[in-house]
């Protein structure tokens, strides 16, 4: 299944096997800014500054978005939600005062904020696959490994400085963040001036990737050798993980690459299928990975 939510203020979960829609949720009060889904049969949603949880064993065709299990309240200020991720019962989100939180569902009131958040607005999350941490990325250029147990950093990285004009318009901030399938803790995130780096213990470095902002990422689900990028430039690529982080300073070419009909915000990957999804305009396109 695919969980989509869009600026028409409405989620919807998807058969991939037939392309139908078999659930959705509407008349959120606020534009859908981030989707996820939770635990082993529940929806996270944000929604302004909240994010509603839905059991999807409970939900009718088409629900209403009051119909919740629960909420979490990020921010008492109204800040709004730009991005979330999930794994097992816990969501962690961050806001546009660059804040970074996570709960537990089954305890959604104990909302837990970390310390020495961003500086600006914060506009991604993930979970590590296996390990108990977590990494985000900015507008204040900045990616953060958090330590989830002590809710402090791990390390942070910046994209080193450019003088070019390029970066001068668009500076690198942060639209995406993933782990890579390494043993070493690696944090590969997508820029505003086109290019992914790619972070660790032992230092970071930039390559360029797409002509313009680099609006998504994510290591292929079912296949981890692929790095998946989409960009504002309108293309989608696909890029061998071993070649970008073996990265020796060398141009590298993407293993393919599509060109898009509209500009990108999101993708999406699954476990059990071998194909991407992106969205293009109110649609929503599928890619076999081959």
């Amino acid at each position: 299944m695919l969980l989509s939510g869009s600026d028409d203020r409405t989620c919807r979960i998807w058969d991939t096997r037939t392309g139908k829609a078999i659930h959705g949720i509407v008349n959120f009060a606020h534009e859908i800014t981030a989707a996820g889904f939770v635990s082993e049969s529940c929806l996270a949603i944000a929604s302004g500054s909240t994010v509603s949880i839905y059991d999807q064993r409970s939900l009718s065709i088409v629900a209403q978005a009051g119909s919740t299990v629960t909420t979490v309240e990020q921010a008492a200020s109204g800040s709004e939600i730009q991005g979330l991720s999930a794994r097992g019962d816990f969501v962690a989100c961050v806001d546009e005062d660059g804040c970074v939180s996570i709960c537990d569902i089954t305890d959604p009131k104990h909302l837990v904020k970390f310390n020495n958040p961003h500086e600006a607005l914060a506009s991604c999350v993930c979970f590590h696959p296996e390990e108990p941490i977590l990494a985000t990325g900015g507008f204040d250029q900045n990616v953060i490994v958090w330590d989830i147990a002590s809710e402090a950093r791990i390390n942070s990285f910046m994209p080193p400085a450019a003088d070019d004009a390029k970066q001068m318009v668009n500076p690198p901030f942060v639209y995406s963040v993933d782990f890579a399938p390494t043993e070493e803790y690696m944090v590969v995130s997508g820029h505003a001036d086109g290019k992914i780096m790619c972070s660790s213990e032992s230092g970071s470095f930039s390559l360029p990737c797409h002509n313009y902002s680099v609006s998504a990422l994510q290591f292929i689900r079912s296949n981890s050798d692929i790095l998946a990028t989409a960009g504002l430039d309108c293309t989608v690529k696909l890029w061998s993980t071993d070649a970008i982080l073996d990265f020796s300073g060398k141009n590298i070419a993407p293993k393919a690459q599509q060109n898009l009909y509209a500009k990108p915000n999101a993708l999406a990957t699954l476990d059990t299928s071998p194909n991407l999804f992106i969205d293009q305009g109110c649609d929503i396109l599928a890619y076999l990975v081959e």
